[in-house]
């Protein structure tokens, strides 16, 4: 009988083993795609793909959040939702944290410049990355599905203008 657990988990942990490195894969790109680089662009599609291969699901209202009993990590935190949008000229990618502050994802991605324009308690930070490109990095609210309202620690959002 321990021989047979032993083979069944090393197979188990055969077929898990590229699951998670494509995971992994996905998260490492979707990381990249978010730090808004300058010349990023944002294909809805892309974005979308990625978010389902780090173990999001796309509700109804359009938004992404963890399939059930998942966990999606990004920037070391887990994730709490995220979306990806195109409109009024610009396409936009979003990502909301668990428990990193907005002070502490800015300072990660060296971003210093306080966001006037943001509605929150704690600072938000903001980061024209070229004449196209900007970042933004949310703290704590609420995001407002149209369906329900789910907390959170922080955000990072791309937006790429057309």
């Amino acid at each position: 009988m321990q021989i047979i657990n032993k083979i069944t988990l090393s197979a188990l942990a055969f077929i898990c083993a590229p699951m998670a490195a494509s995971a992994q894969s996905a998260s490492a790109g979707l990381e990249t795609l978010i730090q808004c680089k300058p010349a990023t662009k944002i294909a809805v599609q892309t974005a979308e793909s990625q978010f389902l291969a780090i173990g999001l699901e796309k509700s109804a209202d359009g938004f992404y959040f963890p399939a059930n009993g998942k966990k999606a990590v990004f920037f070391g935190d887990e994730i709490i939702a995220a979306g990806v949008f195109s409109a009024d000229g610009e396409n936009k990618i979003s990502v909301y944290l668990k428990n990193q502050t907005g002070q502490q994802l800015a300072s990660r991605l060296r971003v210093t410049a306080i966001d006037e324009n943001a509605n929150t308690d704690e600072p938000s930070y903001v980061k024209q990355t070229s004449a196209k490109t900007t970042l933004l990095i949310g703290s704590a609210a609420e995001l407002d599905t149209g369906k329900k309202t789910v907390p959170f620690r922080s955000s990072i959002t791309c937006q790429v203008t057309r």
